[in-house]
């Protein structure tokens, strides 16, 4: 194996040079440079940060115990792994399977093998001075899920109790308006274990606080002997209880196989970020922050790895995600009922719609028959039925940009009086901005409901960005360091390098790409550019203002992007994978939604985990997004609203963004797994405070312009432009013509 040494030798230099330029410490010339890059390569020399930790007599292993790994254990463990790689720790991972002699075994085994500390959710909590043994031994221990009684120990837990407590309050206040009389069932695991201690404390307080009547049972966590134990629950109750809650997603399964036959008892399961299992309609799922939870204890160990001295011993609480309690129970319906949907076809998240309405129907006896067309052809036929033309249709789709047109009460039907009804938490459950620009946006009454709501980002290859070899070659000819650009000006510089026509050593063909196949594209790479300019189109006096510095300056910008683009041809952004998924383009400007995420089936070039999103140069991105009406002249409106509600829940939010759809959900932001999945997803909150909407237009008379008008003008003259059938100024004269003469 080649050593730092045997690279200087072969590159002629010091084995602190070597270091050095793997390290950018210093500026070398281009030949010094190549003749070690040279010698790495032929060498095929990698410093092994593992030799490193052995070197300093540091391991650098965790051992983590878990009872099992099918559950939210092992979601819990990839909270954990992300944590550990990142500082250069490797995870050691032992299943214990509730076995207390074999978690003892294990726990002999990883103070043999010299482990730097350990993670475990302890099985044995009675014996608590097994687990005191191994801190004795100056080897740092953090339990999880779980805690000990009469011992300090490091743990981080789920708030099962007011997890419990607070769904347990909203049924019984929901049932409490409506005047009925419910039962109620918790099941967990055994009380030995803090965790199911804890859920039964919550359920208490719920029902006392109610003055109501519950009944609590145990049964053990191993799944063929919890399945015996439900069975004699049931069998023992007088009466199948209105509400189940369960602690495990196995105890669900068996009550679902148990109570097959009966469709009226919902059941409440705790469970993870995700659920794997197979509903059939009368579950809830309560997920809770597992991956939050791993990333919160791998965080601790460490912490006590590095100053063991002046480390304290802490009891962290994992807080309940956003688990807003939703209606989605109404009176059963006899005959089935057949509604109808126009919507738009290449939308992400129309798969989902796709792919749940059987699931639906099943549930509700209502059949959704849809029919998804392209984007102008779905905005004139809103316009038809805007000009009185009787509608087929129960529910429509509808683009942001489209509500100063049509979003009024003269063509929606008002869900208000139905959603107060439900007396839940339904609306809450948006996010702020999608309350404020989709559901109150008409003062009148609540018309449209948002199923997706997406905004721009900048997406770059970071493998390329981090790329030693690049990153010198671009200090060396530009003066300073590569980094994802904060603005156009370096948009445009940084473009320009990855771009083989302008730099014949670029690893891809082109800096990033532009896709023209409909003039709304246009409009989406052109507004950040001018909005970040401070330019405009027409005054606040309604003054055409083209001709201005800061409109030539985005004009500009757009230019020398298209110069460096690949350039796509086609109308639907999401036909095919963006060119920086497909291993031709460096950077992407496009909406979050537009990205398909790591579970995409589509095969790509470049590996998901090397693509970052950051935020736009200018930090002035487009804001949009797409919601359902129901249309005023609907004869089934409340089956509408049913579908609305239902497709929109907290139930369907996270399987919707695992489909490629952005529902926009505060749950979805609490949830680590989906924030795997999707690079933006930690940035949306804080993004959405600067992410513009576009301008409204208005004729002298005080018309609104149609968008599409305005985006075909700006196309027609940009095309010209970017095709060099005439300059700058030639393009803005033209804009400044042709709008004068809309307005």
């Amino acid at each position: 194996m080649a050593t730092i040494k045997d690279v200087a030798k072969l590159a002629g230099v010091s084995p602190a040079t070597v270091s050095n330029i793997l390290n950018q410490k210093i500026y070398v010339s281009s030949e010094t440079y190549s003749k070690v890059t040279e010698a790495i390569k032929k060498l095929n020399y990698n410093p092994n940060i593992w030799a490193s930790s052995l070197k300093s007599k540091k391991p650098k292993m965790i051992a983590v115990m878990i009872p099992e790994i099918n559950t939210i254990y092992g979601q819990i463990i990839t909270g954990i792994q992300q944590i550990l790689e990142k500082h250069g720790y490797k995870c050691i991972l032992k299943i214990t399977d509730y076995n207390a002699y074999q978690e003892g075994i294990m726990l002999e085994d990883a103070v043999k093998n010299g482990v730097t500390g350990i993670l475990i959710a302890p099985i044995e909590v009675e014996n608590v001075e097994k687990y005191q043994s191994i801190t004795d031994k100056g080897i740092p221990v953090v339990l999880l899920c779980n805690e000990l009684k009469g011992i300090r120990l490091s743990s981080v837990v789920f708030d099962n109790k007011n997890i419990v407590y607070h769904l347990l309050d909203k049924i019984l206040k929901n049932d409490d308006l409506t005047g009925k009389s419910i039962s109620c069932v918790l099941v967990t695991g055994e009380q030995r274990f803090s965790e199911n201690r804890d859920c039964k404390k919550g359920f208490e307080d719920a029902l006392l606080k109610h003055d109501a009547v519950g009944t609590h049972f145990t049964v053990v966590s191993n799944k063929e002997r919890a399945f015996t134990g439900l069975l004699e629950i049931v069998n023992h109750l007088e009466a199948v209880p209105d509400y189940f809650i369960v602690t495990e997603e196995s105890y669900e399964k068996g009550l679902q196989w148990i109570l097959q036959n009966n469709k009226n008892t919902r059941i409440f399961v705790l469970g993870g970020e995700i659920s794997y299992s197979k509903w059939d309609g009368r579950e809830e799922y309560i997920s809770r922050n597992t991956i939050k939870l791993g990333e919160t204890a791998a965080n601790i160990i460490l912490e006590y790895i590095k100053s063991p001295v002046y480390f304290d011993n802490k009891r962290i609480l994992i807080p309940r995600t956003n688990n807003d309690y939703e209606n989605l129970k109404w009176a059963p319906i006899e005959e089935k009922v057949h509604i109808s949907l126009l919507g738009i076809k290449e939308v992400a998240g129309t798969q989902f719609f796709l792919r749940m309405l059987k699931i639906f129907e099943n549930e509700y006896q209502i059949a959704v028959d849809c029919e998804f067309v392209e984007y102008s052809k779905l905005y004139r036929k809103l316009q038809e039925i805007q000009k009185g033309n009787n509608s087929e249709y129960d529910i429509l789709m509808l683009d942001s940009q489209w509500f100063p047109l049509i979003c009024n009460d003269d063509y929606f039907f008002d869900m208000t009086e139905f959603i107060e009804k439900d007396q839940d938490h339904y609306l809450e459950g948006f996010f702020p901005i999608a309350q404020k620009e989709f559901i109150y946006y008409n003062t009148k009454g609540i018309f449209t409901i948002p199923i997706l709501v997406t905004m721009q980002f900048l997406f770059y290859r970071r493998d390329l960005f981090e790329d030693q070899d690049l990153q010198w070659h671009f200090l060396k000819k530009y003066g300073v360091e590569l980094r994802p650009p904060r603005n156009w000006t370096e948009f445009d510089v940084i473009a320009q390098f990855f771009t083989r026509e302008f730099n014949v050593d670029s690893p891809v063909q082109y800096g990033t790409e532009f896709i023209t196949g409909d003039p709304i594209n246009y409009s989406e790479q052109f507004f950040p550019r001018q909005w970040s300019t401070k330019g405009s189109i027409m005054s606040s006096k309604g003054e055409v203002v083209w001709d201005s510095m800061e409109n030539y300056r985005a004009l500009a910008s757009l230019k020398k992007a298209y110069q460096c683009s690949k350039r796509e041809n086609r109308r639907n952004q999401n036909e095919k994978n963006p060119s920086i998924l497909d291993g031709d383009a460096a950077m992407s400007m496009t909406y979050a939604t537009h990205i398909p995420n790591a579970f995409n089936e589509e095969e790509r070039n470049v590996d998901f985990s090397d693509i970052v999103a950051t935020t736009v140069p200018g930090k002035k991105p487009l804001f949009g997004g797409w919601s359902v009406a129901i249309d005023k002249s609907s004869r089934h409106p409340f089956e509408a609203y049913k579908f609305i509600k239902w497709i929109s829940s907290n139930r369907n939010a996270i399987p919707n963004s695992l489909l490629g759809g952005f529902p926009p959900k505060n749950i979805l932001l609490e949830n680590s797994c989906v924030g795997n999945i999707y690079p933006w997803m930690k940035d949306i909150r804080r993004s959405f405070e600067y992410a513009q909407k576009r301008k409204i237009l208005r004729t002298r008379k005080g018309k609104i312009i149609v968008p599409a008008v305005v985006d075909s003008l700006l196309a027609g003259s940009m095309h010209k432009l970017l095709e060099d059938e005439c300059g700058i100024e030639e393009a803005i004269r033209n804009l400044q013509r042709d709008f004068e003469q809309l307005i």
